[in-house]
């Protein structure tokens, strides 16, 4: 927010979802767009990208799955078109992740205990796993986020 001059937290959400086309015509704000472009291309930051993992989640969910023993690897594309395995023991963790392309939205364990998946538009990834399984993680330290439960509302939206 600092040095953007944009107003507040809904504007900064309304601008990246500009920015990636996340928005109806109707709510799409260019003008936010173009402050929130500015900043970041004269401070050199980086802004996300609509649903891809990028690869510094990547290198995490290789971790993550090494942890949790998980040696056989699902990827599937987000309309279930394409559907690869990977054997971790094969790969290195750079290997792995340039198995994973910009649609693949489903990275699961071949015995179906571990998912990872992305959540358009909204700049995060969800981890589907057991409880136990979530706490080793948790102790991992490689990843951060907030926990969900059946009464957790899924669209979270910055309104203006």
């Amino acid at each position: 927010m600092n040095g953007s001059t944009l107003t507040d937290y809904a504007e900064l959400n309304i601008a990246i979802r500009t920015s990636i086309g996340g928005l109806n015509r109707n709510f799409t704000r260019p003008e936010l767009m173009e402050k929130l472009n500015n900043y970041t291309d004269s401070e050199s930051i980086y802004h996300p990208t609509e649903g891809a993992f990028g690869m510094l989640s990547k290198m995490d969910i290789y971790k993550a799955f090494k942890l949790l023993g998980k040696k056989q690897i699902m990827i599937t594309d987000e309309f279930y078109e394409n559907t690869t395995t990977v054997d971790l023991d094969q790969l290195t963790e750079y290997e792995f992740c340039d198995e994973i392309g910009g649609k693949d939205y489903y990275l699961y364990s071949a015995d179906k205990e571990t998912l990872f998946t992305i959540e358009w538009d909204s700049f995060f990834f969800l981890i589907a796993t057991d409880q136990n399984k979530m706490d080793q993680l948790i102790a991992s330290n490689l990843f951060e986020g907030v926990f969900c439960n059946d009464n957790t509302d899924h669209y979270w939206e910055y309104t203006t």
